[in-house]
């Protein structure tokens, strides 16, 4: 899949929403899922050693996650709930955004946008990506970082952001 074909199934629903185009994809997936060459439930983040190679490191208030993603591969994001550095260290790789599809060809890096965002990215190339993000707990144990970064729902999301507005209003 190149991105172009990656753009025509992006745009084929042009009238949705971006959360809209995001639900239907994930429920796609998981409507083929085979438990081998799609994975998940929706619920939690897979890193599905079977499929992608991790490296998981950590540094004072970081999380550093290095993936490993090879030619014509496709996965999808969690929705994260902060803002983090994404770093294609080689290849090139594919990625859904609210406006299309950008083509990005290593080495490069951007800064996600704020919050809320969610994304199908495809390997056109082997891939080396790493993201770097907060973990002011210091904690190691994947599940309770998680919890603190990524929501499964925009429900979820939605709560999470309300939540926090309350939070600044009070201070």
């Amino acid at each position: 899949m190149s991105k172009n074909e990656l753009e025509k199934l992006w745009k084929s629903d042009v009238v949705l929403s971006y959360r809209d185009k995001m639900d239907n994809i994930r429920d796609f997936l998981l409507s083929i899922a085979d438990g081998e060459n799609i994975i998940g439930s929706g619920k939690e983040v897979e890193y599905a050693p079977s499929l992608w190679e991790y490296k998981h490191s950590f540094a004072e208030d970081m999380y550093i996650r290095e993936m490993r993603m090879k030619k014509d591969q496709i996965g999808m994001s969690v929705i994260q709930k902060r803002s983090y550095p994404f770093f294609l260290l080689t290849g090139k790789l594919a990625i859904t955004t609210e406006t299309g599809v950008e083509e990005y060809i290593a080495p490069v890096y951007f800064v996600s946008s704020t919050g809320g965002t969610q994304r199908v990215v495809h390997a056109i190339e082997d891939c080396i990506i790493v993201t770097v993000h907060q973990n002011p707990m210091n904690t190691k144990e994947l599940k309770e970082l998680e919890k603190y970064l990524y929501a499964f729902t925009w429900k979820e999301y939605d709560e999470f952001v309300n939540k926090n507005k309350k939070n600044e209003k009070s201070k």
